[in-house]
């Protein structure tokens, strides 16, 4: 978004609004080691390796795809207000939309796993040994995670 309204701004204003996405796009990057984090307490230990290595293929598939998504995006030319939208500032809109359908979705879809210490006694009382048994949703909600769609 702050590469898009950079766009419209005066080239001392502009600087500014670029280096503060660069520094937010910094911050974002860290939600790989989130992503990992949540597989490691939401999928069982013998699921972790493939659903880590799914992650990271998505990944990887979204930075090689994304900058591709251009060509589609080679002849925008339009207004929006008092904004000019073009082949240069679009990319910015499809990216604050990718990123929405990728917060509604984890949302609506992830669950937060049970608290270690919940684990312990549940299992504790219920005289077993806890497991997550991972279901057919594990991959899918791997595959949404918002680093896929943003490098």
């Amino acid at each position: 978004f702050l590469y898009f309204v950079a766009s419209a701004m005066p080239e001392n204003s502009a600087v500014t609004f670029i280096l503060a996405g660069r520094l937010l796009g910094g911050v974002g990057a860290a939600n790989a080691a989130l992503g990992f984090a949540y597989i490691a307490k939401a999928v069982s230990n013998e699921k972790q390796t493939q659903i880590n290595a799914l992650l990271s293929m998505m990944r990887i598939l979204g930075m090689v795809s994304g900058p591709g998504a251009n060509v589609f995006l080679a002849k925008v030319d339009f207004k929006i207000g008092s904004f000019q939208v073009d082949a240069l500032n679009s990319v910015g809109l499809v990216l604050i939309g990718s990123n929405l359908i990728a917060m509604a979705t984890i949302y609506f879809m992830l669950d937060e796993p049970k608290p270690a210490l919940e684990e312990a006694q549940s299992s504790i009382s219920e005289g077993s040994v806890y497991s997550i048994v991972p279901d057919r949703w594990d991959v899918l909600k791997a595959l949404v995670s918002p680093n896929i769609l943003v490098p």
